[in-house]
């Protein structure tokens, strides 16, 4: 289960709705227009777990944040990343076309489009400091970092905290509390 128990689960919803009301996106009125709301709220997933996440020193100016060109939700994540940070850096948005194209993000989204890439991705960031982000159920257990998924319209995570910590990459005790935990501990 998702979230144990009622306060975990509103403090959930209130973190991933909140900034969709409040954050830049909602100032960039004709770009919010073409994007749906719900498309927002899961571009604004990425964002949320990465700010759960601890990456090594880096000296990077901009934090990369790459997506597949083909992703359906590559609209709303421009839109919601336009103004946005990560990690206290502005947000550097790649659009990726295979998987060796993302070797220099601190961030992949991959949707479930993509599912038949994943193996070509996680080996393409395995070892590296890249948190790897799949919408599609299971990907977790395929070597991805995180994924999440709609199920019963709730969100759900899975977590991988192998994969992360091989990565040099680790999740705050408050994620891996509100997520699934899947592959060896």
């Amino acid at each position: 289960m998702l979230f144990r128990n009622k306060r975990w689960r509103v403090y959930a919803q209130v973190l991933l709705l909140l900034p969709v009301g409040y954050g830049p996106s909602c100032c960039v009125a004709n770009a919010a227009l073409a994007v749906k709301d719900s498309d927002l709220i899961r571009a604004s997933i990425i964002e949320k777990i990465a700010r759960f996440i601890t990456w090594p020193e880096w000296g990077g100016e901009q934090f990369t944040l790459c997506a597949s060109a083909n992703a359906p939700l590559l609209p709303a994540i421009q839109n919601y990343y336009a103004n946005e940070t990560l990690a206290n850096k502005p947000v550097k948005l790649l659009v990726f076309e295979k998987a060796a194209d993302v070797a220099e993000c601190q961030v992949v989204y991959v949707n479930v489009e993509l599912k038949d890439q994943l193996p070509a991705i996680v080996e393409t960031v395995q070892n590296q400091p890249v948190l790897l982000v799949v919408e599609n159920k299971n990907a977790a257990e395929q070597g991805a970092h995180i994924d999440f998924f709609i199920d019963n319209n709730k969100i759900n995570l899975e977590v991988n905290r192998n994969a992360l910590n091989k990565s040099g990459l680790s999740a705050s005790y408050h994620l891996l509390k509100v997520a699934n935990l899947v592959g060896p501990n």
